[in-house]
């Protein structure tokens, strides 16, 4: 059912309990995964905690630390794009942030019962400070002016989230994919 992408140096610690912790932070991740269905599931790492906690929200971005994907979502979202690893290795999450937001919107669930951190954050000094222009003037021409893709434009603002009950449960198999699930708000 999910293909869960996860960087060598991630942790996974359950940090709230709101009823679905099993005393193991990944079978957690897990069951938060089965429950929700999400096209896109990640942990919360330090983008949109909600105050106050909220067991659940859709969020606009996320880091790619540990990503849960549906197999249904793989088709759209991956593999991971490199054309732009020699400027910086963040710029393939972007990618796949933006179409996400596009395609998903509703169901990028971040779940607050979880926190995912890097224990060896890396970084290649060869590619200096990170231009996030580069990647954005790359990608936001492709999404501009397309109203079915309004939704991605969301992906470019860190701390945005979903009100509780913005979101949708995937349980009916995004039998629209490649459209957005309704709302305006990101």
């Amino acid at each position: 059912l999910y293909y869960i992408y996860t960087e060598d140096d991630a942790e996974l610690d359950e940090i709230q309990d709101f009823g679905l912790n099993q005393g193991n932070a990944y079978r957690t991740f897990e069951m938060y995964l089965r429950k929700y269905q999400p096209a896109v599931g990640f942990p919360f790492n330090g983008y949109g905690f909600p105050d106050p906690p909220t067991e659940v929200v859709a969020s606009c971005w996320w880091d790619h630390l540990m990503v849960g994907f549906h197999r249904d979502a793989v088709p759209v979202l991956l593999p991971y794009w490199t054309g732009l690893d020699t400027d910086s290795w963040w710029f393939s999450q972007r990618i796949v942030t933006v179409l996400a937001a596009a395609h998903f919107h509703h169901h990028r669930l971040q779940f607050n019962a979880l926190a995912a951190m890097n224990t060896q954050h890396r970084w290649n000094p060869d590619m200096g400070d990170v231009d996030w222009g580069k990647c954005n003037s790359w990608m936001l021409p492709a999404v501009q002016g397309m109203p079915e893709l309004e939704h991605a434009l969301c992906a470019f603002d860190n701390d945005r989230i979903v009100a509780p009950g913005g979101y949708a449960n995937g349980n009916d198999r995004y039998p629209n994919l490649g459209t957005n699930s309704g709302g305006k708000n990101c």
